[in-house]
Formats: structure tokens, sequence, C-alpha cells
């Protein structure tokens, strides 16, 4: 019997020390210091908020992107707007130029003599590219008729001789 007693006594302890610990570890989590997270608080809590949190940052970027990308575009249309008299970077243009009238190309402005004479204004070489021969006009020399020529360098200009009518694409000014 006391062997009972002793196995009694010792199965009651180990009871009372498994039932201590697992109250102890259940008082320990999920306390406000400590909580556990359930899967239905992140799906159902904590998603949602993230999600409106990253629409909310998401949102205020694209915005700021936008206004960024409309002063470029906005910039460079009126860089353009005010380079240019006439004509359109893509199209050829008409244009009449009276004598001792100066007409001012931007870098890549193409030009064709189609009626009339005119001469070459450059400050320094080279003047005008002629891509009809790949030669260069200097400053003073006189355009050939049906040659396309070139503006490799802002302040090259043609300078009309006489009642002159050019072929332009690209931004230009006449002066």
């Amino acid at each position: 019997m006391k062997k009972i007693l002793t196995v009694a006594v010792a199965v009651f302890a180990a009871l009372t020390l498994i039932v201590g610990i697992t109250a102890l570890a259940a008082t320990n989590y999920g306390t406000q210091g400590d909580p556990l997270v359930t899967l239905s608080y992140l799906n159902d809590v904590l998603r949602p908020e993230l999600d409106s949190e990253f629409d909310s940052m998401l949102g205020e970027k694209s915005d700021e992107l936008k206004e960024e990308f409309d002063a470029a575009v906005k910039e460079l249309e009126d860089k353009y707007a005010n380079s240019s008299s006439g004509g359109s970077m893509s199209t050829y243009s008409v244009v009449t130029i009276e004598n001792g009238q100066k007409l001012t190309g931007a870098v890549g402005t193409e030009i064709m003599l189609r009626v009339g004479s005119a001469k070459v204004s450059a400050p320094a070489s080279p003047g005008l590219i002629d891509t009809t021969t790949g030669g260069i006009l200097e400053n003073g020399s006189q355009l050939v008729k049906n040659h396309l020529y070139m503006v490799t360098i802002d302040g090259r200009a043609v300078v009309s001789t006489g009642h002159t009518l050019v072929i332009v694409r690209g931004p230009y000014s006449i002066s």
C-alpha cells in the first residue's frame, strides 16, 4: 500500500506540474504585452489597412510623377513653339524670304533652295552642311538650287540675295 500511495503522490505531483506549466503558458501568450495574431485578424483587419495605405501612397506618387511629366512636356512644347515661326518638325514648308532677310535654323533644320539666290551666314566654321554632296558651305558661300543643307550648329542662317523660295523642315526664325 505504501508503494501505491507513493505512485499516487508522484502521479498527482506530475499532473499538478503539467497543469501549472500549461496554465503559465496560456497566461503568457495572448496577453496585451505579447498578443497572439490570428489569420482572421491578418485577413480582416491588417491587410485592408495595409492595402489602403499602399493605395494612398501609390496615388500620391503617381500624381507627383504626372505633374513632373506634364511640366516637362509643357517646357518642350514652349521651347519648340518659341523657336520657330512656322513649319513642323516632320514636314517640309515652303518659305518666302525677301532680299536681305535672314532665315536662321535650329540644330537639325533642313533647308533647300528652290527659287532665287541666297548665301550662308555663319559666325564661324562650319556654316551649313551640304547633305547632297557631303561638303561644307562656309560663311558667304552661295547656296546651290535643289541641294539639301542641314544646320548642325546654332546660329547658322541663310540670307536672301533676292526674292527667294526655300523649303524648310525643322524649327526656324526669319529676321
